[in-house]
């Protein structure tokens, strides 16, 4: 029985690890969930053709712009999409003026509201529902939303949020910056729609309050797909299927131009029962792993020579931005990643190849000391640049090893 010691400077990374690795008794909330559920339902209702009340599967978001040539709105999504084979068009025509348009010429719709988890306006780009797919039994329709939908959405932002939810102002960042300039996202509560934010804060505050890890980690494991950076594939859409939706790209912060919106609770109640499965096959160790959250640049709570091997994926240079893409998830930790010692590197953060290949030479050399005499340690690395390859090389022979295969 092997007794590992998990460590990453990212608290995600380390609560992630935790839970792959620890054997928890897990709780049934179901019942619970489900009595959200039947208080906030309501929300991802819709009325189809003839009247009756459905359940909404998911929600279609578009970007509005303004046209060029007459500055009159135009809806992406209902521009640039060709219904008939769902392709994306590279040019259109205004609506209004008949201009030859295409989505570098646009200039953003940009809006002011209120935002009473702020208590201040906002500007934001103003986004539109342009397509609901709801069930009929086993069977999914779609319509166009209709004024009860708009009233809905109206009611649902006037509807306050009991729970508490996450409000982390974004710094300037490499990646934080793109969601900020493209659509006025400054904060993290921003990246879920209202109807969203409510569902998951309602579901996050059972397990809190029932201390139960295990399904905030499922509750944070869904919010790739529950954010506003869910995209929505047109051609997937109509080739039909489940597979319209593809989670938030990894590496990115960019809001798409055409987002879906998700039904949480739909959603939620699929990974509840992959959830029971999965705790199944969690490893039964007698000596759970350890998991901790600090830079391997820093391993003073390990003794020297006491660790038989070492498996390290470190930061890839300039590829990954982590802290600051986990500020879409860390919030609701309630602890962020410290990025001062972030190996990384970062314009934004005054982070070169100096300072990359100086915090890799503190890791190596940290682990070279923990390391008993003649063990091995395995490096997982890619990065297209010879710089940070040069910088890779040398931190490790600054840090006492010596590449003996790759």
């Amino acid at each position: 029985e092997r007794h590992a010691i998990l460590n990453d400077i990212s608290t995600y990374a380390s609560f992630i690890g935790h839970n792959y690795n620890y054997l928890t008794q897990l709780c049934d909330l179901s019942a619970d969930f489900q009595n959200v559920e039947v208080k906030f339902g309501w929300m991802y209702k819709t009325l189809d053709e003839n009247g009756i009340e459905r359940k909404i599967n998911y929600i279609v978001w578009s970007d509005v712009f303004l046209c060029q040539e007459c500055g009159s709105e135009v809806v992406f999504f209902e521009q640039f999409v060709d219904f008939q084979s769902g392709e994306m068009k590279s040019t259109s025509n205004c609506p209004s003026c008949n201009a030859l348009i295409t989505k570098t010429s646009l200039k953003g719709c940009w809006i002011t509201k209120y935002d009473d988890l702020l208590g201040a306006n906002i500007r934001v780009l103003k986004q539109v529902p342009v397509l609901i797919r709801y069930y009929v039994g086993s069977s999914q329709l779609e319509k166009k939303p209709d004024e009860w939908d708009f009233s809905l959405i109206k009611k649902i932002d006037n509807t306050s949020i009991s729970a508490w939810v996450p409000i982390n102002k974004l710094p300037v960042g490499d990646n934080t910056n793109q969601p900020i300039k493209s659509h006025g996202i400054t904060h993290s509560h921003m990246f879920f729609t209202r109807r969203n934010l409510i569902a998951l804060s309602m579901l996050w505050q059972i397990a809190a309050e029932k201390e139960s890890i295990f399904w905030l980690f499922e509750l944070l494991g869904g919010i790739r797909v529950w954010s506003r950076r869910s995209i929505f594939l047109t051609k997937a859409w109509k080739q039909g299927g489940t597979g319209a939706f593809k989670p938030s790209t990894t590496g990115i912060l960019y809001i798409p131009s055409i987002s879906g919106e998700r039904n949480v609770f739909n959603s939620f109640s699929e990974r509840q029962s992959k959830a029971f499965t999965f705790a199944k096959s969690l490893p039964k160790n007698h000596i759970p792993s350890i998991s901790s959250s600090s830079s391997s640049g820093d391993l003073r709570n390990i003794p020297s020579n006491s660790i038989d091997y070492v498996f390290v994926d470190p930061p890839f240079g300039g590829n990954l931005m982590y802290s600051e893409l986990n500020l879409v998830y860390e919030p609701w930790l309630r602890v962020l990643t410290d990025p001062k010692y972030e190996a990384i590197c970062n314009k934004s953060q005054n982070k070169d190849n100096l300072f990359y290949t100086n915090e890799m030479t503190k890791c190596f050399s940290e682990i070279n000391r923990v390391l008993k005499p003649g063990r091995w340690l395995t490096v997982e690395f890619h990065n297209s640049k010879n710089s940070i390859w040069n910088s890779i090389q040398e931190s490790l022979h600054s840090g006492g090893f010596v590449v003996a295969d790759v």
